[in-house]
């Protein structure tokens, strides 16, 4: 079925409370590969661009301990972009990695904030970025 999948997560606990559903998915594919991807967007110096990436990168850590101690094979990766929507997309269909689908959590199908209303939600971002197909898997609180 699925080889390779990607799974953008974002660096809240929110991502790690969505991990079940995820390992589910997952676990049915016993062959299948995923790859975790936490964005880093610029900032304005190296300083806090470093903090960014160490804050990334635990972030991944922690969900990579997670996934493993289930059986699931993972990578990970810290990619960087103007904003998550686009360094996804741009992971998704660049990347040396041939990845055939990108699987979401639904608690990121939204943006919120107020200096971004009407903007859509990250997965319309990422579809409209890649021609992968994405799986946007239901999450409870």
């Amino acid at each position: 079925m699925y080889r390779h999948v990607l799974v953008p997560v974002d660096c809240t606990d929110d991502a790690l409370r969505a991990m079940p559903r995820i390992i589910k998915f997952v676990a049915q594919m016993t062959s299948c590969q995923v790859t975790i991807a936490a964005s880093v967007t610029p900032a304005p110096t190296e300083q806090i661009s470093q903090g960014k990436r160490l804050h990334a990168a635990d972030a991944l850590n922690r969900l990579h301990a997670y996934l493993r101690g289930f059986g699931v094979h993972t990578q990970c990766r810290i990619v960087q972009g103007a904003d998550p929507a686009t360094a996804f997309a741009a992971e998704s269909l660049n990347s040396l990695e041939q990845y055939d689908l990108i699987l979401m959590a639904a608690y990121q199908t939204r943006i919120e904030g107020f200096d971004f209303p009407c903007t859509g939600s990250l997965v319309d971002q990422i579809a409209a970025g890649t021609g992968l197909p994405i799986l946007v898997l239901p999450s409870r609180h």
